[in-house]
């Protein structure tokens, strides 16, 4: 209850608020052009796998979906537990990760258990700078057993693990007056990917790379000021998966069909520019010169303006479940909907459905 006055009424006026149970969705999914299921993950929360198993089942009782696409971009990362299993949705055997501590007792490794939740199915993972921690144990994993394509550009670069320490808690009763003290994040693990190396710094560098905006701007754990060196340990023993089609053959013709586009083409030279006008460090003092290069940079930023435009051609489908529930919610329905204007103006989403096609 919450009591409230109005201005210039002296009786009070009470209020009932219920609260109501917000459970995080981490995912989105969508049927793209009839046959290609489409899963973004967002984060690695809590419930982000049972999240994915649920939509991959619904995604599966469409008869026409044979591929799948899984979109990690600008994933933070989140829970080991949640990267574990949902690598193992896709891996019908070997090592997953492996995580490294300073006493060898504690190191621990992870393995996949039999079965493939899309049963060997074409998948394709999404990936670009925003990608960290455990989205890049996700994409190195499947990267290394050649499970799945990845596209986009270098991963962040965090091959850390974090443990939160409550200091209210560690120090009792005994500091009551002084608290709250707040809490120390330490770092207390390192994970390594099957091939044998960190994702630390040198991160996850997809099988195809596509141009992007900050494709010559360096950022990433790299830039942190104390960030953790790469090293590596003794690479482990699996068994790659085969696919239906030659890894080579598609970075060649995707290479090609790249090189021509006028989109990505516009976007590399955009990405040059903005590199450059970020490495410039004087600037005139006088003012009419000041004046004529913010000119300068205004006429250049709208030349990229509208750059990317919607591909309306671009088929994109809700699943039932979606359509059921968004009935009764309106902040849902425009959620979804302006999903669905995102989607169809993503051009790598709209290269990664070329890519999905070639190799079917």
């Amino acid at each position: 209850k919450i009591t409230g006055r109005r201005r210039g009424v002296k009786k009070a006026i009470i209020f009932n608020i219920t609260r109501e149970i917000i459970k995080i969705e981490s995912v989105k999914s969508k049927i793209i052009e009839d046959t290609v299921g489409y899963i973004r993950l967002t984060s690695f929360n809590e419930n982000s796998a049972d999240q994915i198993k649920e939509k991959i089942k619904e995604l599966r009782q469409n008869k026409k979906i044979e591929k799948y696409i899984l979109d990690l971009r600008n994933n933070p990362g989140g829970l080991l537990s949640q990267a574990i299993k949902i690598s193992d949705f896709f891996l019908n055997n070997g090592e997953i990760v492996s995580t490294k501590s300073r006493k060898k007792k504690e190191n621990r490794k992870w393995f996949a258990r039999k079965g493939d939740i899309i049963d060997g199915e074409t998948l394709i993972v999404l990936i670009n700078y925003g990608s960290a921690s455990a989205a890049e144990i996700v994409a190195g994993a499947l990267k290394d057993h050649k499970r799945a394509i990845l596209i986009g550009e270098k991963s962040f670069g965090k091959g850390s693990v974090q443990n939160f320490m409550d200091l209210d808690r560690v120090l009792g009763n005994e500091y009551e007056n002084i608290k709250p003290l707040g809490a120390l994040k330490l770092t207390i693990q390192k994970y390594y990917r099957i091939n044998g190396g960190a994702t630390q710094l040198k991160g996850v560098v997809p099988d195809i790379i596509l141009p992007d905006m900050y494709s010559y701007i360096d950022f990433g754990e790299e830039q942190e000021p104390y960030a953790l060196q790469w090293d590596e340990i003794r690479k482990a023993k699996y068994k790659e998966w085969t696919p239906n089609y030659k890894l080579e053959k598609v970075q060649k013709d995707t290479e090609k069909r790249v090189s021509k586009d006028a989109t990505f083409s516009s976007i590399d030279e955009n990405a040059k520019r903005l590199n450059k006008r970020r490495n410039e460090t004087l600037y005139s003092l006088n003012l009419d010169e000041y004046r004529a290069l913010q000119r300068t940079l205004e006429e250049e930023s709208k030349k990229y303006e509208n750059l990317i435009k919607s591909d309306e051609t671009l088929k994109i489908i809700a699943l039932k479940k979606d359509l059921a529930e968004n009935k009764a919610d309106t902040v849902k329905q425009a959620s979804f909907e302006k999903f669905e204007k995102e989607l169809k103006k993503d051009i790598y989403l709209q290269e990664a459905i070329r890519i999905i096609h070639q190799v079917q």
